[in-house]
């Protein structure tokens, strides 16, 4: 998995207040007036409703749990309805550019790979026409529990379809921890290999790359669980092997690389020859894995 804090651009932000902060308003303008619950609440915690950074989004949940608490069941019920209603993620999902709305948001989304696997695109293609794309996004906290973040832009993940609808489902990571792509996630998930033991496999003759994703910490072993990394990354076993091979002899023979680029007008680069950009492993196919590889057999 990759961090992606700095994901959405600040036009991105900007644009996500404004068009939450007007559909606030137009609710509380509007007759017959929504719920008094969901009027303080949606009037009160504005600005973090439409762009509060992950640890905001937790203390705001922890707001809607006391006021669960406080009231009766009817009434909480009818705040989340009303919540629903004024923040209506389908609605945002339909809007077509160059209305602000998910595939403008997506077309603002820096990286193009999915954040939970890493090995599946998860970029934006806008046509004039019609047949363009955009990735899912997964409302990292789910919108059925939590009505009044279904237009938090940092509850809103860039993802593929298979992490997002097939894997993840309708799991409440509020509730479960899992590893969070809009915070720091460097060394909650990492690749482990014996690299000695593999070495003296390829000498003898064995090529099957052996290695492990794990975590010492709960919420990464429950993200490498419900993403199913270590199943899904076990299939590319065969393009990493061949990966680790490269880097190796790239590392070991630093003599002979000049004379790769004999006949040529230009110097091949580290990324030329590894067909890997270690500055640029998030916008890389499985480039976390591959960094961590990299960083591996670089550190021997």
């Amino acid at each position: 998995m990759i961090s992606i804090q700095d994901n959405w651009s600040g036009r991105a932000i900007t644009s996500q207040i404004a068009y939450v902060e007007g559909l606030i308003a137009e609710a509380l303008r509007k007759k017959p007036a929504i719920g008094r619950l969901a009027r303080a609440f949606l009037r009160g915690h504005c600005r973090v409703i439409a762009a509060g950074r992950p640890h905001e989004l937790r203390r705001l949940i922890e707001s809607a749990d006391l006021l669960k608490s406080a009231v009766s069941s009817l009434d909480y019920k009818a705040f989340h309805l009303d919540c629903a209603a004024v923040l209506d993620y389908e609605a945002f999902s339909r809007r077509p550019i160059p209305k602000w709305g998910a595939y403008a948001l997506c077309a603002e989304s820096r990286y193009s790979m999915c954040p939970y696997c890493h090995q599946s695109f998860a970029h934006t293609l806008v046509r004039d026409a019609v047949g363009g794309f955009r990735p899912t996004l997964d409302h990292y906290y789910p919108k059925s529990n939590y009505p009044f973040l279904s237009l938090s832009i940092f509850n809103l993940v860039p993802s593929c379809y298979t992490c997002n609808s097939q894997l993840k489902g309708v799991k409440d990571f509020y509730l479960d921890r899992h590893v969070h792509p809009f915070e720091s996630v460097d060394g909650e998930i990492e690749v482990a290999i014996d690299l000695s033991d593999y070495l003296d496999g390829r000498e003898r003759g064995l090529d099957k790359l052996k290695f492990d994703v794990q975590s010492s910490l709960a919420q990464g072993k429950r993200s490498i669980e419900t993403f199913a990394l270590n199943r899904r990354f076990a299939v590319n076993s065969a393009y990493l092997d061949s990966f680790i091979a490269r880097v190796m002899a790239y590392v070991t023979h630093q003599d002979a690389r000049a004379s790769l680029s004999q006949g040529l007008k230009f110097q091949l680069s580290e990324s030329d020859l590894l067909g890997f950009n270690s500055g640029n492993y998030k916008d890389e196919m499985l480039g976390k894995i591959k960094k961590d590889l990299y960083d591996l057999i670089l550190s021997r």
